[in-house]
């Protein structure tokens, strides 16, 4: 590469070289988010001026076109990083989004490459010569179609960015208005310039173009203005998209007590316009404010609750006021913070009337309530407990409540705070010693208190059930009378029973007929059988049910020795059950029991024969089966119950109809009887079971 002197390389690169010592001070140091787009910036100018100077160094054509075309790397930056500069200058960097910064950068994107590429469309630049007739020799083109767009596209959008920050200037403070005009001071020269030199071609430096001239000028002063003004650090965002973005209104005041300053907030809380407000004292503009603003204390500490009339009716407000004062303590000015509280206020006085209100419940309620922390203290007692132990509300709030548990009953009370501990809630019975050592006896519903999330004690109702405990130990204690009674008469009715049965006995061995003496016989295992079951109920616990199957087992053994069976070689078996029938059922079933044992024993076995009898009992939900089986000689074909001589069949079928019941007759290896009956709904299994008392109940 061939180089020549001009007289501009020296200062125009002396101005590049601040820009880019600037721009690395600037980047390694950021504080906002503007801050390393101004960088770019300062960075974009000096590529701008080095490769202006370079191209006018440079003695040839060809290195000339080329720091020309690299000089686009800084005049394309430039527009598109001083609109997103000013906007987030500005605080309108929610404006920038991806999809803009794309679309803003894709037209920079397309210059370059067309100032790469200009030597085969001509876009860029046309007629390009070099012109010798100066002192240095210099590059001559014509602008092509695509340039004289993009001036035009560059224009615009620095123009934007004029109308943007002239804005920010106007609504700006003191030290905003600066920085605004450091901006503003560079892109104006820049025009200027180009306007002069270039529209009026007013040109005092031959050969040199009016951008990097203007460039050179104001970037030193850019570069300065972020080191002495603060630009990077203090910026309208601050003002604009803090203050004014507050939900709190926020009031300046000078010595005076003139407003200097309020964000948006506070002009819609006075109901003025800004321009209306600010420089006017604030007793003309506040007539509500004066009274209360002189004797403060200027500490940031709250002047208090303040209620102002808004376009939303009374409003209140927590006022503070805090002073800022010069190098000599004197105070310059005020800042006042009006925060809205009415929303507040209203919760607040909601709650305390919900609080009201669900204690006027609680010291309604019939039922004594109380809570207590996690260490057992009473923090709160309603009105129906205290008077329950004789005690005062105030007497018992602080107190241990096992204090007022008999010491017979402490273990109740520490199992209970244990299952608390652990989230559960139940119901048990307490003594409670009352004031004037009396002793109540309540029902206790515990359930554990969270606060929070955290189990934080215990709350307990208390249901005073002195009365209960009274009635029921009557009931009881005539309940048990009522058993005795019951027993009474069961023993009594067993033993007129055997009575009868002893009477025909006797009454059979008078007879010579041997006939007669069997019916004799007959009917005292028919007495036999009633007398065993008022006895099975006179010694049971269940007064109001016989466990047949224990029954059945003792009829049969009875039957079996009776008939001298074992004698004869008949052996006996039961696979019975437990199946609890009430005395309506069991009667008529164990004279079927009775009838059909003492059949099969008087006629399966004639003539010595051996066998087995057996009996079964089962229960399958509410329907009950008394099988009696033999492997005798059989019952003969065709035999009706209804129609048969035999007393004991046709009582038989008698029985079984009075149960509701049915009859299965079974001829194939000796005879099966099986009675199916329903058992009566009050009756069934598991609903019978249990302790006398609750058989009567």
């Amino acid at each position: 590469m061939i180089w020549q002197p001009t007289p501009y390389t020296i200062p125009l690169l002396a101005a590049a070289a601040v820009s880019v010592v600037s721009a690395i001070y600037v980047w390694t140091h950021p504080s906002t988010s503007a801050s390393r787009v101004g960088a770019i910036l300062l960075l974009a100018g000096a590529i701008w001026i080095s490769t202006h100077v370079l191209s006018l160094a440079s003695a040839n054509l060809p290195a000339k076109i080329f720091w020309n075309k690299l000089r686009f790397l800084g005049t394309g930056v430039i527009p598109t990083a001083w609109l997103i500069y000013v906007k987030q200058y500005t605080a309108g960097a929610r404006w920038l989004t991806r999809r803009r910064l794309l679309l803003l950068s894709i037209v920079p994107v397309i210059m370059l490459l067309l100032s790469i590429t200009n030597e085969q469309h001509g876009l860029f630049y046309v007629d390009v010569r070099l012109n010798t007739r100066g002192d240095f020799a210099t590059m001559e083109s014509s602008q092509g179609l695509a340039l004289w767009g993009y001036i035009i596209y560059s224009y615009a959008l620095l123009g934007i960015g004029v109308v943007v920050l002239v804005q920010a200037l106007i609504r700006s403070g003191h030290l905003y208005r600066w920085q605004a005009s450091a901006l503003l001071l560079t892109v104006l020269t820049l025009w200027l310039a180009s306007f002069v030199m270039d529209t009026l071609g007013w040109k005092p430096f031959a050969n040199l173009e009016a951008a990097p001239l203007a460039l050179a000028l104001t970037l030193p002063t850019f570069a300065w203005s972020f080191r002495r003004l603060r630009i990077r650090d203090i910026v309208p965002v601050a003002r604009d998209a803090i203050v004014d973005g507050m939900i709190d209104g926020v009031m300046v005041l000078d010595e005076l007590g003139r407003v200097v300053d309020l964000n948006t907030t506070a002009q819609r809380l006075m109901g003025r316009d800004r321009s209306r407000i600010i420089a006017m004292p604030v007793d003309r503009v506040w007539p509500e404010w004066s009274s209360q603003i002189a004797s403060h204390r200027d500490d940031g500490s709250p002047v208090g609750e303040m209620q102002f009339n808004t376009a939303r009716g009374r409003s209140t407000y927590d006022v503070r006021i805090s002073s800022m004062n010069d190098w000599r303590n004197k105070v310059v000015s005020r800042v006042v913070v009006l925060r809205d509280i009415t929303e507040r206020k209203q919760a607040e006085e909601e709650t305390l009337r919900l609080k009201a209100f669900n204690e006027s419940i609680l010291q309604s309620i019939a039922e004594g309530v109380t809570a207590v922390d996690l260490k057992g203290h009473v923090v709160f007692v309603n009105l129906a407990l205290a008077r329950l132990l004789g005690y005062t509300e105030e007497a018992l709030e602080g107190e241990h409540w096992t204090t007022f548990v008999s010491p017979d009953q402490q273990s109740i009370v520490r199992s209970a705070d244990e299952r608390r501990a652990k989230g559960l809630a139940d119901t048990y019975e307490l003594t409670l010693a009352r004031q004037d050592g009396t002793r109540v006896e309540v029902l206790v519903s515990g359930s554990p208190l969270h606060v929070g999330g955290s189990f934080s004690g215990t709350v307990a109702a208390f249901s005073d059930i002195t009365e209960l405990k009274r009635a029921e130990a009557q009931i009881k204690e005539s309940l048990r009378e009522k058993e005795v009674l019951l027993q009474e008469i069961h023993h009594r009715v067993k033993n007129n029973l055997q009575v009868i049965a002893s009477l025909l006995n006797l009454q059979s061995n008078n007879f010579g007929d041997p006939l007669a003496a069997e019916v004799f016989r007959e009917s005292q295992d028919r007495v036999y059988s009633m007398a065993l079951i008022h006895e099975q109920l006179y010694q049971s616990e269940n007064l109001a049910q016989v466990d047949f199957g224990h029954y059945a087992r003792e009829l049969a053994a009875h039957l079996h020795g009776s008939y001298g069976a074992p004698e004869r070689g008949v052996r006996l078996q039961t696979d019975v059950g437990e199946v609890f029938l009430g005395i309506d059922t069991a009667v008529p079933c164990g004279l079927i029991l009775n009838e059909l044992v003492s059949n099969a024993l008087k006629h399966a076995f004639p003539d010595g024969r051996t066998g087995e009898i057996s009996i079964g009992l089962c229960e399958d939900g509410e329907d009950v089966a008394l099988t009696v089986r033999d492997d005798g000689v059989g019952i003969p074909e065709g035999l009706d119950l209804q129609r048969t001589d035999s007393l004991g069949l046709k009582l038989v079928a008698i029985l079984v109809e009075q149960l509701d019941g049915v009859i299965d007759i079974e001829r194939s290896s000796g005879t099966a009887f099986t009675v199916t009956f329903r058992l009566l709904p009050e009756l069934t299994h598991s609903g019978m079971r249990g302790s006398p008392q609750e058989q009567i109940a």
